[in-house]
């Protein structure tokens, strides 16, 4: 991880992982939040780049954190979406899929939502971790969803666009069904 000063492009600090990082960093509060290939998710102090602390999951980490509510929600390999207490990185719960969580996740009030390569879109209880819903696409989903107007976008390897809403939000409909497909 390199911080530049903005104003010259001087290095300010640096800091090694153990492996390649291919997410984006999170930054909240003056602790910048990352993903590697080293399994480890990573909180670095963003003035000086001092690990704040480290949690080391059960596979590479390529997943960007989402942050809400001293919350920090990310995937990885190990086909689990976990959710880390942003400041200590202590555990808070973990839910499992059928697949690689490469997927950056997308934030509602009630609800943290993603894709696995096992196919499928989530809907996860952003407090509990419990599955609010779920939907079966026709291959992986490895891009990460997009929250507008109230309606989840969200592409799979099927070649198609999901668009869902504006029934995403709380309390979860007993079915959920895309408002529209779009093939590319």
């Amino acid at each position: 991880i390199y911080a530049l000063d903005a104003a010259n492009g001087n290095l300010l600090w640096k800091y090694a992982t153990g492996g390649y990082i291919v997410g984006s960093p999170a930054i909240q509060n003056g602790v910048l939040y990352i993903g590697s290939y080293d399994h480890n998710i990573y909180a670095l102090n963003t003035t000086n780049g001092e690990l704040i602390w480290k949690y080391t999951t059960g596979g590479v980490v390529s997943s960007t954190a989402a942050l809400a509510r001293g919350y920090l929600y990310i995937g990885s390999a190990d086909s689990n979406l976990y959710t880390l207490n942003a400041t200590s990185g202590e555990l808070v719960w973990k839910y499992a899929t059928g697949g690689e969580v490469a997927s950056s996740p997308a934030l509602t009030k009630w609800a943290v939502m993603f894709g696995s390569n096992d196919g499928k879109v989530y809907a996860l209880d952003t407090l509990t971790g419990m599955l609010r819903w779920s939907y079966q696409t026709g291959d992986k989903v490895v891009s990460s969803p997009a929250m507008a107007h109230n309606t989840l976008y969200v592409g799979s390897y099927d070649h198609i666009v999901y668009a869902f809403g504006p029934a995403v939000e709380n309390p979860p409909p007993p079915q959920v069904w895309p408002i529209w497909l779009l093939a590319v």
